[in-house]
């Protein structure tokens, strides 16, 4: 089937959305991209947000060279967000553990584009994509683990469409608004009784 072989020739489009700050694991995302670039894997990653390290970001994006291509948007509107991550295959949660985020609301916009996620994050967020079959995850602040994981992705894209099926079934059960702040209004209730 030609279509088969045109998306397994396409570049795996990932995208990282959020703050360029020292919480962010991005020395490693921009690191695995120059690991990724030198094995051949044709891979494009979106850097989306701004930050006191956006002009760190943008020099190491500039420097990566070989089959992996780092674009660096800087802010983007909701509109033009809204379109990167609907041409994106892959959300990455580069966030260190420190930060002590534990479900990261980039997690959620990537589940609800459909994404697969990948992230550095353990705990809450990884047992919810282990349960729905979402993502999977890296070692954050190595540089090889997530090069690798990002590695399997673009050579498993039936895997990859596994991921981005349950990335969606989590948005729906677990981040939809409609559902999530009836049932957090009604636990703030129970505090107050």
């Amino acid at each position: 089937d030609s279509s088969a072989r045109s998306a397994a020739a396409a570049p795996l489009r990932c995208v990282y959305a959020g703050t360029h700050e020292a919480g962010q694991d991005l020395d490693t995302l921009l690191a695995a991209a120059r690991i990724v670039g030198a094995s051949g894997t044709a891979v494009e990653i979106h850097v989306a947000g701004t930050g006191r390290l956006e002009a760190k970001v943008r020099a190491d994006a500039a420097a990566t060279t070989g089959s992996c291509r780092v674009i660096v948007h800087g802010l983007l509107p909701r509109g033009p967000y809204a379109e990167l991550l609907g041409r994106a295959d892959v959300g990455i949660v580069a966030v260190k553990p420190e930060s002590l985020v534990a479900v990261p609301y980039k997690a959620c916009d990537y589940a609800a584009a459909g994404l697969a996620i990948v992230s550095g994050l353990r705990g809450e967020l990884a047992e919810v994509l282990d349960e729905y079959r979402a993502g999977i995850c890296y070692e954050a602040g190595d540089a090889a683990s997530l090069a690798g994981e990002i590695g399997t992705l673009a050579a498993d894209r039936t895997l990859l469409a596994t991921l981005r099926q349950g990335a969606r079934r989590l948005a729906e059960q677990r981040f939809d608004r409609e559902t999530t702040y009836p049932r957090f209004a009604r636990w703030i209730e129970t505090l107050a009784d």
